[in-house]
């Protein structure tokens, strides 16, 4: 099973991928996670390459994503995807795959993931490699505005969970979802 998990920021994606790793005891390969381990390797290097990371982050995500989708391991990747530039590259990078597509779309009410991404810029365990996203509420918005994040709808197994009001159960739909159509 690939387990592709993904949705705005500050839905809750990391928090339901490391959740779901653990509870299934599968590898969790995220986009933000190789592109913090990039800036420390680079010694957090200046916004520009920084920047420059982010898109390599997603290269070496969807190569992962490749590669790993031929084996017979089960695994989960989660990102930001936008699905007018990804829906085919990842159709492309799995059509030969033994694996089911599980696509889980983790997205909140549009003031919510506002209010949780400009909240968590001010963390201090935020790594440096997300840059200032304090400044980038308004970017945000335009993309919520513009309909940027939402399902890709490549996969038969695909499940849409709001975290607006609970973030808490947001594992146990997930789980239950996996379970109902017998994927776990």
């Amino acid at each position: 099973m690939i387990l592709l998990i993904h949705g705005p920021p500050a839905s809750g994606k990391s928090t339901l991928a490391s959740q779901l790793s653990k509870s299934l005891k599968l590898p969790h390969i995220s986009r933000d996670n190789l592109c913090e381990w990039m800036n420390d390797f680079l010694n957090n290097p200046d916004s520009k390459t920084a920047q420059e990371l982010t898109h390599i982050g997603y290269d070496l995500m969807f190569k992962l994503l490749g590669e790993l989708s031929k084996g017979l391991g089960s695994f989960i990747i989660e990102g930001c995807i936008n699905p007018d530039s990804s829906s085919e590259r990842i159709l492309k990078l799995i059509k030969d795959s033994p694996q089911d597509l599980v696509e889980i779309f983790v997205s909140a009410d549009q003031d919510t993931l506002i209010n949780r991404y400009l909240n968590r810029s001010k963390s201090i365990k935020r790594h440096n490699a997300h840059g200032a996203e304090s400044k980038r509420g308004e970017e945000l918005r335009q993309h919520l505005n513009q309909c940027i994040y939402r399902p890709l709808e490549i996969s038969p197994y695909s499940i849409k969970i709001d975290n607006s009001i609970d973030p808490s159960s947001t594992i146990e739909i997930a789980l239950n979802f996996l379970k109902q159509n017998k994927l776990t």
